[in-house]
C-alpha cells in the first residue's frame, strides 16, 4: 500500500496525542494511525478474496473453453447411411490392407466459404442420392469392390463456369439475335 487513506478525525487525534507526547504513551499516539491500518488491510483482504474468486471463475471458464475446444477439434461429423454390403467390403478391406488407403468423399473434402447452407445440403442430398457422398477415394482410381465405389483423386482443373457470368435477362437485347 503507498497511501493510507486516514479521516481528519484520525489525523487530528494522533497530532493531540502526538503533541501530549511523552507524557501519554506511544501507543496513544499510534492508535488512530493503527486503526485506520486495520481498516485499510480489511479492505484489501476483501479485494484479494473479490479477485481471488474471480481468478477462480475465470479458470474454470478457461478450463471447460478448453474441454470444449478439444471437443470440437475431435468432433467428427455424423457419417452418411451405409448398406451393410458397404460397411461389410470396407471391413474386408481394412482387414487385408491393414490400413485402408483414401477415404470416404465427405471426409476428405470441404465446401468453399462462399457455398451458403442451403447449396451445401442440396449438393450433400444429391452426393448421397447419387450413392457417391461416402464413395471411396483413393490414390489408385476407380474401380467397384462388392458394393463400394471407388472414385479417381479430385482434383481440381478449370472450368469455364470458373470464367463467365450469368448475365440478367433484363440485359439482353432481343434485336440482336
Amino acid at each position: 500500500m503507498q497511501f493510507l487513506p486516514i479521516s481528519q478525525e484520525n489525523c487530528q487525534a494522533a497530532l493531540r496525542a502526538l503533541q501530549q507526547y511523552p507524557a501519554v504513551p506511544y501507543a496513544d499516539v499510534q492508535a488512530p494511525v493503527s486503526a485506520a491500518l486495520a481498516e485499510a488491510n480489511v479492505d484489501v483482504e476483501r479485494d484479494r478474496a473479490v479477485v481471488s474468486q474471480s481468478k477462480r471463475q475465470l479458470e474454470a471458464e478457461r478450463g471447460d473453453k478448453q474441454r470444449e475446444l478439444e471437443e470440437w477439434q475431435h468432433l467428427r461429423e455424423p457419417e452418411p447411411p451405409r448398406s451393410e454390403a458397404r460397411a461389410l467390403a470396407r471391413r474386408r478391406r481394412m482387414e487385408a490392407a491393414g490400413a485402408a488407403v483414401g477415404g470416404p468423399l465427405y471426409t476428405l473434402c470441404e465446401f468453399q466459404p462462399h457455398v451458403d447452407e442451403g447449396t451445401q445440403a442440396a449438393l450433400e442430398t444429391a452426393l448421397f442420392e447419387a450413392g457417391v457422398l461416402d464413395a471411396w477415394v483413393s490414390p489408385s482410381g476407380g474401380a467397384v469392390d462388392e458394393d463400394d465405389v471407388w472414385l479417381p483423386p479430385l482434383y481440381k482443373i478449370p472450368t469455364i463456369g470458373d470464367n463467365l457470368s450469368v448475365h440478367s435477362m433484363s440485359t439482353i437485347d432481343p434485336c440482336r439475335q
